[in-house]
C-alpha cells in the first residue's frame, strides 16, 4: 500500500474497528452454532437432513447479499469517506440480529416466520458486508509498518467472536432448546445486537476519518464509480483477490462452524464436547493469527499463503481422521493443528488485499473480492457439504474439500509469484533506465540552473548602468531597463521551473527578502502573459527592496501568483499592473495595483467580511482574494482593498516586518583612502561597478577601484599590497573553471574587509561559511539599489591590544547587562558582542590569551562549537561555550570547555 505516512491513530480507533469485527464473526458463528434449534423452530420438518440442508442453504442467503453490500457501501466510503459509512453499517447489522431473536416461530407464524428469517439474514448480510473488510482497509491506511501483524489481530478479533459464541451457545444450553418454543438462544441474539451493536455504534461516532482517503480527496483522485474502475482496469487483481479470499472462507467457515455439526452427526462426538472444540479451535486461531500475521511482515504476505495452502494439502486427511479416534486430547491435538494451518492464511490477508488495490477504490476492491470469495463460496460450503453428506456415499468429503480449496488458492498464489517476480525482474531494467533518465534530466536541470545564474551578472551589470550612467538620454536607459527586465524574466523562469524543490520547501516558514520573491513572481508573470499588452512593472521605494517577512516563501509566492492572475483577468485588453514595496514604520506595504475593470462595492463588503464568494471572470477576483486573507492570517499579516468600477483595483498586503539576518549586506561602507577590489569572472559588471563609485570617487580622488576576473590574480594583488587595511573586496562567488570561489579568495587572502556579491544570497552553506569569514552577502540582483556609505575618517586597524577579563558573545541582551553590572562589581572588565559580525570585526584587538564565552545558540546558521574552531585555528585557546542544551563535553572539541549554567560566566 503506497500511502504516505501518517500519524499514529488513537486507540478508540481500533477498540471501535475490533469491536466491529468481533459482532460480524459472533454474528454468524452464533448463527452457525444454533442451527440445531433455529432449523426445529423456523423448518419443521419430518428428515432432519432435509431439514439441515435447508437451514445451511438459508444461511447461505446472507453471504450471497454481501457482494451487493460490498458494492453499496464500498461506493460511499470510497467516495464519501470510510468513518462515514462504519456507524451505519454496524447499526443495520445489530437491527438485523436482533430482529432475528425476536422473530415468531413456525407454529405460531407458519410459513411467513421461515420468510422473515430470510429477509433478516439478506438484511444481516447486507449490513455485514463491510464490517471485516471496511474495518481492516480503514485500520491499515493509518499504518504503514507492521502491517501484517495488525492485519493477524483484524483476524483475531474474528477468532474471539467465533469463541465467544461457542461459549455463549454451552453455556445457555438446556433441555428447553429442544422444545420448539423455548427462548434461550433468542436471548443471545437480542443481547449481543443490543450490547455489541449500540457499544459500536457510540465508539465509531465521529472517527478521524483515514489520512490515506483524505489525500485521495486533496488530490481530486475520487472516482465516478469504484465498481466500474475495478472491471475495467483491475480485473485480474479483482479476479486473483476472489480466488485467494474464497480458500480462506472456505476453511474459517467449514473448520470453525460447519465441523461441530458434522462431529456430531458423522464422528457420534457429543454435542457439548462438540461445541467446547470449536471453541477451542476458535481460540487458537485467533492466536496463531497474530503469530502468522507478524511473521508476514518478515517473509512476506504471499510467501506465507504458499505455506498455508501446503500445510492443508499435507493436514487435511490425516488431522480429520484423527477425530475419529474415541480419544479426546487426540481431538484437541488435532483441532490445535487445523488452527494454525487456518491461521496462515488468514492472518495476513487483509493486509495482503490492502495492497491489491489503490486506495481510490480499495474500500470496494476489498470488500467486494472477499465477499464474493470468502463470503459467498466459504458461506455456501456448508449448504454445498450439507446436500453432498445426503446425496453421495464420499469418504472424507470434507477433507477432499478443503484440499481442493487449497489447489486452487496455491494455483492463484504461485502463479501470482511467478508473475511478480518477472515483473520485479522487468522493474529492475526500468528503473536502471529510469535512474539513467533523472541522471541525465538532472544534469540538464544543473546546466539551465547555471545557465539562469550566469545570466544574472550581466543583467546586473545593465541594471547598475541604466541607474548610474547619465550620459546616455533617458529613452535609451529605459529600453535598455526593459531589455535587461526580460533577460531577468528569463533566468528567474527557468530557475522556477528546473531549480530543485524538496518537500521541505512546501511546509516550512522562514525569513525571506519580499523583494526578490516579488520579483521571482513578477518575472514568470511576464513569460507567462507574453502575449497579452499588459505592463508588469514595480517599484521599491527607499529601503524596502532590503525588507524581510517571515511566512512560507512557496505559499507567498503562490498567493501572490494568484493575485496578479486575477489582475491580468480583471484587465479587457491592455492595461498595466504595478507592485510596490514600501516601508511604514515596521511593517512592509506591497502594494498591487491594475487598470481592470474594478470590484463593485458589494463584493468588496463581501470579501472583507469573510462571505462566500462566486468567482467570476468578469471581475477578475474572488477566490483568490479569499484564500489570500486565509494565507495573509497565517503569517500574521492582512489585506487592504480599494477598488473602483471602471478604474481599476489596489491591493495592499501588509506584513510585519522581520528583522534582517546579520549576514545580508544593506550597504558598503566605503573609507576615502580605500582600494575597492571587484573580482567577477564576468566582464559586464566591472563597467557596472565603475558607474556605482563613479561619484564617490569623483568626490575623493583617494578612493580607487580595480578589477579582477581571475581569483588567484587578485589573491597576488590583495597579499601583495602594502595596506591590507585599506582594502574593500567585493567578490563574485562562482569563478566558473578556476579552481576555486569567492570564499575561497577571501579566506587565501586573508582580507579583513570584504562582501560576496551573488545570486546565491540563501545558500545556507555559502551563508555559513560567509558568517565564519566575517563576510557580509549582497544579493547580486539588489546590487544596483545598494547604498554606498562614505565614512570621513582614514582606516586604521593599528589599534591598542585590549585587555579584558572575558570577551562574550551572546545574543540575549538583558542577560548580558546583568552579567555586565556582576562584572563590574567585581572590579573585572567584559566585552559583550551581540552578533558574530561584532566580534570578528573586533577580534584582532585582543590578545591570544584572551578568555572568549560563546552562545550555542547565536540566531544564525552557525553555532558556537563554528565559531569556536574558526577562533582556534586563529590562535584563541581559552574558549568556553554557554548553553543550556543537553550538551555534553566529551561532545565537544578538547580546546572548548562547557558551562553547562551561564551563570558560571561570573566566575571567569
Amino acid at each position: 500500500m503506497n500511502d504516505n505516512p501518517v500519524l499514529k491513530p488513537p486507540l478508540r480507533i481500533y477498540f471501535a474497528t475490533l469491536l466491529g469485527v468481533f459482532l460480524q464473526y459472533f454474528d454468524y458463528a452464533l448463527y452457525g452454532f444454533s442451527t440445531p434449534y433455529i432449523t426445529r423452530t423456523f423448518f419443521p420438518a419430518k428428515n432432519f437432513s432435509a431439514e439441515l440442508i435447508l437451514t445451511w442453504g438459508i444461511f447461505a442467503i446472507s453471504f450471497l447479499m454481501r457482494p451487493l453490500g460490498a458494492m453499496l457501501f464500498g461506493e460511499l466510503a470510497d467516495k464519501f469517506g470510510r468513518r462515514k459509512v462504519l456507524p451505519y453499517t454496524i447499526l443495520l447489522m445489530s437491527v438485523a440480529t436482533i430482529a432475528i431473536g425476536l422473530l415468531p416461530t413456525f407454529n405460531q407464524s407458519g410459513p411467513s416466520a421461515s420468510i422473515f428469517l430470510i429477509l433478516c439474514l439478506a438484511l444481516q448480510g447486507l449490513a455485514v458486508s463491510t464490517e471485516y473488510t471496511g474495518c481492516g482497509t480503514y485500520l491499515l491506511e493509518f499504518n504503514q509498518t507492521r502491517r501484517g501483524l495488525l492485519s493477524g489481530i483484524i483476524t483475531g478479533a474474528s477468532g474471539i467472536g467465533i469463541c465467544i459464541a461457542s461459549l455463549m451457545i454451552m453455556l445457555f444450553n438446556s433441555q428447553q432448546f429442544y422444545y420448539l418454543g423455548g427462548i434461550n438462544w433468542r436471548w443471545l441474539f437480542v443481547i449481543g445486537g443490543i450490547v455489541t451493536g449500540f457499544l459500536g455504534v457510540y465508539l465509531r461516532h465521529g472517527l478521524m476519518e483515514s489520512p490515506a482517503f483524505l489525500e485521495v480527496k486533496r488530490q481530486h483522485k475520487i472516482v465516478r464509480s469504484s465498481l466500474w474502475y475495478l472491471v475495467t482496469r483491475s480485473p485480474k487483481a479483482l479476479i486473483k483477490s476472489i480466488l485467494i479470499s474464497a480458500y480462506t472462507g472456505i476453511a474459517i467457515i467449514v473448520i470453525e462452524v460447519y465441523l461441530p455439526s458434522y462431529f456430531q452427526t458423522h464422528f457420534g462426538i457429543a454435542k457439548e464436547r462438540a461445541f467446547q472444540l470449536a471453541s477451542f479451535l476458535a481460540f487458537m486461531e485467533a492466536i496463531f493469527a497474530v503469530f502468522w500475521g507478524a511473521f508476514s511482515d518478515y517473509i512476506g504476505y504471499t510467501k506465507t499463503l504458499i505455506i498455508a495452502g501446503l500445510l492443508m494439502l499435507v493436514g487435511a486427511f490425516p488431522l480429520l481422521l484423527l477425530f475419529s479416534k474415541p480419544l479426546p486430547w487426540l481431538w484437541y491435538f488435532a483441532a490445535s493443528i487445523l488452527a494454525i494451518i487456518v491461521a496462515a492464511a488468514d492472518g495476513p490477508l487483509m493486509a495482503f488485499l490492502t495492497e491489491v488495490f489503490p486506495t481510490e477504490v480499495r474500500y470496494t476492491g476489498v470488500s467486494l473480492s472477499y465477499n464474493l470469495g470468502a463470503a459467498v463460496i466459504g458461506g455456501l460450503s456448508p449448504g454445498i457439504l450439507a446436500f453432498l453428506q445426503a446425496h453421495l456415499a464420499i469418504v472424507d468429503l470434507v477433507s477432499w474439500y478443503l484440499i481442493l480449496g487449497a489447489t486452487v488458492m496455491l494455483s492463484i498464489v504461485a502463479g501470482a509469484f511467478i508473475v511478480l517476480f518477472k515483473e520485479r525482474e522487468k522493474l529492475k531494467i526500468e528503473n536502471a533506465l529510469h535512474k539513467q533518465y533523472l541522471q541525465e534530466q538532472n544534469k540538464f536541470s544543473r546546466a539551465v540552473t547555471q545557465v539562469a545564474h550566469d545570466i544574472r551578472s550581466p543583467v546586473s551589470a545593465i541594471m547598475m548602468l541604466a541607474k548610474e550612467c547619465n550620459e546616455i538620454p533617458e529613452n535609451q536607459r529605459n529600453s535598455l531597463r526593459e531589455a535587461a527586465n526580460r533577460i531577468q524574466d528569463i533566468a528567474n523562469y527557468l530557475l522556477n521551473r528546473y531549480g530543485n524543490k524538496s518537500a521541505w520547501d512546501y511546509e516550512k516558514v522562514t525569513v525571506f527578502l519580499a523583494s526578490t520573491a516579488v520579483l521571482s513572481v513578477l518575472s514568470e508573470k511576464r513569460v507567462e502573459h507574453r502575449d497579452k499588452k499588459i505592463d508588469f512593472c514595480y517599484e521599491f521605494i527607499d529601503k524596502a527592496c532590503f525588507s524581510f517577512i517571515k511566512a512560507n516563501i512557496v505559499e507567498f509566492k503562490r498567493m501572490l501568483s494568484n493575485l496578479i492572475n486575477n489582475a491580468v483577468d480583471a484587465i479587457s485588453e491592455s492595461g498595466k499592473i504595478t507592485i510596490v514595496l514600501e516601508r511604514a514604520h515596521d511593517e512592509l506595504l506591497i502594494t498591487i495595483s491594475d487598470t481592470g475593470r474594478g470590484m463593485p462595492a458589494q463584493q468588496i463588503k463581501q470579501i472583507l467580511n469573510d462571505e462566500t464568494l462566486i468567482s467570476s471572470k468578469i471581475s477578475g477576483y474572488g477566490f483568490g482574494l479569499s484564500h489570500a486573507k486565509e494565507t495573509l492570517r497565517k503569517f500574521g499579516a492582512e489585506l487592504k482593498l480599494h477598488s473602483e468600477l471602471d478604474h481599476g483595483t489596489q491591493l495592499c498586503l501588509v506584513f510585519n516586518l522581520a528583522l534582517s539576518p546579520v549576514w545580508i549586506a544593506h550597504e558598503i561602507k566605503v573609507y576615502v583612502n580605500d582600494c575597492v577590489v571587484v573580482l567577477d569572472d564576468d566582464q559586464s559588471i566591472h563597467g557596472a561597478w565603475d558607474k556605482v563609485f563613479s561619484n564617490l570617487i569623483l568626490q575623493q580622488t583617494d578612493i580607487k577601484i580595480v578589477h579582477f576576473t581571475q581569483g588567484n590574480e587578485c589573491v597576488n594583488f590583495i597579499q601583495s599590497f602594502a595596506h591590507k587595511n585599506r582594502l574593500l573586496l567585493l567578490a563574485d562567488y562562482e569563478l566558473i573553471k578556476q579552481g576555486m570561489n569567492g570564499l575561497d579568495v577571501i579566506e587565501i587572502s586573508d582580507i579583513n574587509r570584504s562582501l560576496l556579491v551573488t545570486s546565491h544570497y540563501e545558500n545556507q552553506d555559502i551563508i555559513k561559511r560567509a558568517i565564519l569569514l566575517n563576510t557580509k552577502i549582497l544579493p547580486k540582483i539588489l546590487a544596483s539599489n545598494v547604498q554606498l556609505k562614505l565614512l570621513e575618517q582614514v582606516n586604521d586597524l593599528k589599534q591598542p591590544a585590549k585587555i579584558v577579563n572575558l570577551v562574550l558573545l551572546e545574543d540575549n541582551k538583558e542577560f548580558s547587562e546583568v552579567l555586565s553590572y556582576l562584572y563590574q562589581a567585581k572590579n573585572k572588565k567584559i566585552v559583550v558582542y551581540y552578533t558574530p559580525y561584532e566580534l570578528l570585526e573586533n577580534l584582532h584587538t585582543y590578545p591570544k590569551e584572551t578568555k572568549i564565552c560563546i552562545d550555542y545558540s547565536l540566531d544564525c546558521p552557525i553555532t558556537g562549537i563554528d565559531l569556536a574552531a574558526m577562533l582556534y585555528k586563529k590562535g584563541y585557546q581559552q574558549l568556553y561555550l554557554a548553553t543550556g542544551f543537553q550538551i555534553n563535553q566529551v561532545d565537544l572539541p578538547h580546546y572548548l570547555t562547557l558551562l553547562k549554567e551561564k551563570i558560571e560566566l561570573i566566575n571567569l
